[in-house]
């Protein structure tokens, strides 16, 4: 989707911004979830296996379409949807839950959750301050649970025990996003560059 926005922007074709209006449609329809994102759509359009990757993957693309003005009045509630359900299930120690009711976080998608809602809360919603402070406990608990002897884990607990050990080479590359995460989200306005650090690879 990304991909169609960059040609609509690149042509101004009107066809590119047409399937991605069409795509937000199904999306909709078949994954949004009442803001806990499916992952996966089987042949009939139902969708399964919810988790912390689809959330911020969701919640970011919305926030771009919203951006771009396309989805208008559709895609920014779409967003807000996915944060608050999001949020309602933070744990006490600052980090997402890899999935809803999940024993285990995940580092990576957990960085991504955190700079989701920054961007977020950057569209000037209500709800701003409550989304910088989310994104802010998560952000530090990622540096605080995950840190380990020789790397950061992949996987902690709530009570951030380390349950997966592993270090993700790319991953820890990816963590330097939280260090370009602004306290202030009205920074992000406009700021292409500092946009395209913090999305998703």
């Amino acid at each position: 989707v990304w991909g169609l926005l960059t040609l609509a922007g690149a042509t101004g074709e009107a066809r590119w911004r047409e399937a991605v209006e069409q795509w937000l449609g199904g999306f909709v329809r078949h994954v949004h979830g009442g803001g806990l994102p499916f992952v996966f759509v089987d042949k009939r359009g139902r969708g399964y296996e919810r988790n912390l990757k689809a959330a911020f993957a969701s919640l970011d693309l919305l926030v771009d379409l919203h951006a771009e003005g396309v989805g208008e009045g559709v895609a920014l509630p779409l967003a807000r949807e996915i944060g608050a359900a999001w949020m309602d299930l933070q744990w006490p120690n600052g980090l997402f839950p890899e999935a809803p009711g999940a024993e285990i976080d995940h580092l990576d998608a957990n960085v991504d959750m955190a700079v989701a809602l920054v961007k977020l809360a950057a569209t000037g919603v209500e709800e701003a301050d409550a989304l910088m402070e989310a994104a802010d406990r998560c952000a530090r608990a990622v540096l605080e649970h995950h840190a380990g002897p020789t790397g950061y884990a992949l996987a902690v607990d709530r009570d951030g025990r380390v349950r997966d050990g592993s270090v993700v080479v790319k991953f820890q590359a990816l963590l330097t996003k939280l260090a370009f995460l602004p306290s202030d989200p009205a920074e992000l306005a406009g700021n292409a560059a500092l946009l395209s650090l913090l999305r998703d690879r």
